[in-house]
């Protein structure tokens, strides 16, 4: 019940927003509000990346995950499939890595705790084909069982920070062409914007897709599998850390997490950072944020301001 009083209202104001988006969003005069929206956007990512990334990679065993995570993911490699090799790459990387140093991790589990890999294989590989057929039966002309069944999947597989989301929807675009890059951007500064998570960029994105049920169903299978595993694996996680097996595959999981967000505002800039405006937009968002803390709701404003200056020119 706390969880959907805390989504609701996001949600209806991603509704309403939604509405207005699809009267007014087209228009010439709108556009450069929204055009200088989208390089603020762009910071807003970039700045978790950056705080996360100084917390989850704390050391540069970690650092190899990244590095074959952002390729892999910008070249297209389906993001089901990369988060299960990265949490499997994890698994024999730190496992094989501490075992041959004399390092001793932080929080190192008990030397007693052995890696089961078998198993732990046996799982990733059944993880990998449930995912992927969801995958390959939803791609195709919208409709709302597909657009459940692609919520429900990406609500399973979130983990870390609520930014990771973004790398899930740019499949919207690349993968299911759903949505257009524009239409994407737009969701994410309304996710920005809205109180509460960012999933309220699932509700705008359900309502562009299949109006008001599109919506309800995106919302409610999105925030599904979080609360399904919140009352199953709430005192579960803590003891996993416990496990030497478990330990690697939550730090290689974080980390894979973080590189997707790193990928998708790579993905992002190539088509948001195409002008002079955009890039000193963005590039004064950056100075901004990482600077002071300043309020989102805010920087969004000053950027659609910066945009209807900028663009006249």
């Amino acid at each position: 019940m706390a969880g959907l009083c805390l989504v609701f209202p996001s949600a209806l104001i991603a509704i309403a927003l939604a509405i207005l988006y699809n009267q007014f969003g087209s228009l010439p005069e709108v556009t450069p509000f929204l055009d200088g929206i989208k390089p603020v956007v762009l910071s807003l990512i970039l700045l978790p990346v950056y705080k996360l990334g100084k917390t989850a990679i704390k050391h540069w065993s970690l650092a190899v995950i990244v590095i074959f995570v952002i390729p892999a993911s910008i070249l297209g490699l389906n993001n089901i499939i990369v988060i299960l090799l990265g949490g499997f790459l994890g698994i024999f990387w730190l496992h094989f890595y501490r075992e041959f140093t004399t390092e001793t991790p932080v929080n190192r589990p008990s030397e007693n705790s052995r890696i089961r890999l078998p198993k732990t294989l046996i799982i990733l590989l059944i993880l990998l084909g449930i995912f992927l057929l969801i995958d390959i039966l939803t791609k195709s002309q919208i409709s709302l069982w597909k657009l459940s069944s692609f919520c429900l999947k990406v609500g399973s597989l979130l983990y870390g920070s609520g930014y990771v989301l973004i790398a899930f929807l740019q499949d919207l675009v690349d993968q299911f062409h759903w949505l257009t890059q524009q239409q994407l951007l737009d969701a994410i500064a309304i996710g920005q914007i809205t109180p509460g998570p960012l999933i309220s960029s699932v509700t705008f994105i359900g309502y562009l897709l299949l109006g008001l049920p599109g919506a309800i169903v995106g919302t409610i299978s999105i925030l599904l599998p979080a609360f399904l595993f919140s009352a199953a694996l709430n005192s579960l996680v803590p003891q996993m850390r416990n496990f030497r097996w478990t330990c690697e595959l939550l730090d290689a999981i974080n980390v894979t997490s973080i590189a997707l967000m790193a990928s998708a505002f790579l993905t992002l800039s190539r088509s948001t950072l195409i002008n002079w405006q955009t890039l000193l937009i963005a590039l004064c968002a950056c100075l901004i944020n990482f600077r002071w803390k300043v309020n989102i709701i805010l920087m969004i404003f000053l950027g659609a301001i910066s945009g209807w200056i900028l663009f006249r020119f």
